[in-house]
């Protein structure tokens, strides 16, 4: 009994200071092989506790079609981007920086192949778009580096009050989201 109130002493003592760390790999490195992690922190006197792996695996991807995953009040991560937005006459142009390392990029004839679906969703109206990759070496190092970078416009009627953005990597199946919020009577 004794052991017992110890261990829920130390997992209440556990829950006043704790933190949370998350990661999503790279939709390239989802290779179906199980994966090791570490943890290690410098502070002395600090023990941590985590899974000690993961099996990093495509075809366990369940994720909803695009515009569901932008209805979702909570955004997805499995892509991640951002988005800048300039105001234009009737909407907005926006520059979207993709991080290329959650995109999957496949050698194939010399060059790097993929294919993106791209969802943006103003009110009840969707556009959806499908992007096929072809970089060369010099670009996919480049992409690699910086970020896939693309651009659109969204036309906002006036009383928009946001929109949503959506990706999903076609190979893998990863989504990412984002919903931008807008003031009245800024377009």
């Amino acid at each position: 009994m004794l052991a017992v109130l110890a261990a829920i002493r130390e997992a209440a003592g556990d829950a006043r200071v704790s933190y949370s760390m998350a990661f999503s790999p790279a939709a390239s490195s989802l290779d179906g092989q199980y994966h090791h992690l570490a943890l290690s922190v410098e502070r002395p006197g600090v023990s941590l506790r985590y899974r000690p792996g993961y099996v990093a695996a495509r075809d366990t991807v369940m994720t909803p079609p695009l515009a569901e995953a932008i209805a979702s009040p909570v955004a997805l991560a499995g892509i991640g981007f951002t988005v800048h937005l300039e105001p234009v006459d009737g909407g907005y142009k926006a520059s979207v920086t993709l991080d290329a390392h959650n995109i999957t990029l496949e050698p194939k004839d010399g060059k790097w192949t993929g294919s993106l679906q791209f969802l943006v969703v103003v009110g009840k109206v969707e556009q959806l778009t499908t992007i096929p990759l072809n970089f060369s070496d010099a670009m996919y190092r480049q992409i690699q580096e910086k970020g896939l970078v693309m651009g659109a416009r969204v036309k906002t009627p006036p009383g928009t009050t946001g929109f949503g953005f959506g990706f999903r990597d076609i190979p893998s199946g990863m989504v990412g989201t984002l919903h931008v919020p807008l003031s009245l009577g800024t377009n």
